[in-house]
């Protein structure tokens, strides 16, 4: 559906955006679909793996992932006095800044996770602003814990959502994260 919905967009950010929610869907059917028979084991995971453990796919968090030739720590201050946890903030071995942020609050999907750090995004005036649309990278990083329960697993995006990430200049990255077994799988 969602590939569909990607041909027919006109605006390039918007049909990326549709292609990569149908590509992860598929991705992950089929990761379910391979590990469904597979052996679970509890013996050294940490807590928050155990839902993974118990064979169910679920959503994880967002990041924002933002690289700039300028430095970003005047943005990550703004960014964690409206509530953003800055998770890394740092100039790079290439001299470039990067840094990653999340939410305080966990969310149960990427719409409400994704649509809060727009918000602050929205807020920004000058000149925070110039140094949002100075990074050369914006990025939503979904990330989400890969079972093989339920056969069929969806969460999607609205297009109001995806297209106030595209006014922003962002852009969207989807990661799985294998279960423990299948990690440990030749």
């Amino acid at each position: 559906m969602f590939g569909l919905a990607g041909t027919l967009a006109e605006a390039a950010p918007v049909r990326q955006a549709f292609w990569a929610i149908d590509g992860v869907g598929l991705i992950v059917a089929r990761r379910s679909l391979l590990l469904s028979d597979a052996p679970r084991s509890t013996l050294g995971i940490p807590q928050w793996r155990r839902d993974a453990v118990d064979d169910a796919i679920r959503y994880l968090n967002t990041d924002l992932d933002l690289t700039s030739a300028g430095d970003l720590t005047t943005l990550a201050a703004a960014f964690e006095a409206r509530g953003m946890l800055p998770l890394h903030v740092a100039r790079g071995g290439d001299g470039l800044w990067h840094a990653t942020f999340e939410t305080g609050a966990q969310h149960e999907e990427a719409e409400s996770n994704i649509a809060a750090m727009l918000a602050v995004v929205e807020s920004l005036a000058e000149p925070l602003l110039a140094a949002w649309t100075g990074c050369t990278r914006r990025e939503f990083d979904i990330g989400y814990d890969c079972g093989g329960t339920p056969r069929a697993f969806h969460q999607g995006l609205s297009g109001d959502l995806l297209g106030r990430v595209a006014a922003a200049g962002a852009s969207l990255r989807i990661t799985l994260y294998p279960s423990e077994s299948a990690s440990k799988q030749p």
